[in-house]
């Protein structure tokens, strides 16, 4: 008997915040993402609904009928111009991976920032996270040889850019 593996995205609500912390630091501890210089440090991990409500952010959700199983980001990328949003807090529980949840988080949220306006999405992210990378540059993700911006993740050492237009335009 095959078990159905279905999820659904939305956007965060507020009471999503706690759920969606929690899946965040159990991540961070997974991967050993550990202190400052990583993402999961961020102040913003603990109230992601006030941190993404907002013009030119959004934070959605994967959810199975029962739980969240994983969320990200977006938001204008600090110290760049207003044509680059950064893809941010992207974490996916153990049980939601290899479900296509972070493709589907990551079209969701390219469709969104370019109706605000955006027309490139940095990231950073650490060689620790082989998903992840793998899922990026799939989706035609190109790796940086220096990072952009001020995310303040001086541990995350490989900065990665997409022309959201061409992601669009051709989704892998």
């Amino acid at each position: 008997m095959e078990i159905q593996r279905t999820f659904r995205l939305r956007p965060i609500e507020e009471s999503d915040n706690d759920a969606m912390a929690e899946i965040i630091k159990q991540c961070a501890h997974e991967f050993d993402l550990i202190g400052p210089g990583y993402g999961p440090t961020d102040e913003e991990v603990d109230h992601l609904f006030q941190a993404y409500h907002g013009l030119g952010r959004a934070y959605w959700l994967a959810e199975s009928p029962d739980k969240i199983l994983g969320g990200a980001g977006i938001a204008g990328l600090e110290g760049e111009s207003q044509l680059w949003c950064e893809l941010r807090k992207m974490y996916v529980l153990p049980a939601g991976r290899g479900l296509g949840i972070g493709f589907s988080l990551l079209q969701q949220l390219m469709i969104e920032a370019y109706d605000f306006g955006f027309r490139y999405c940095y990231l950073e992210t650490t060689g620790a996270l082989v998903q992840a990378k793998e899922l990026y540059l799939k989706a035609g993700f190109k790796i940086l040889e220096e990072p952009m911006g001020q995310t303040g993740h001086t541990r995350c050492e490989i900065p990665m850019a997409l022309d959201i237009g061409l992601f669009l335009a051709n989704p892998p």
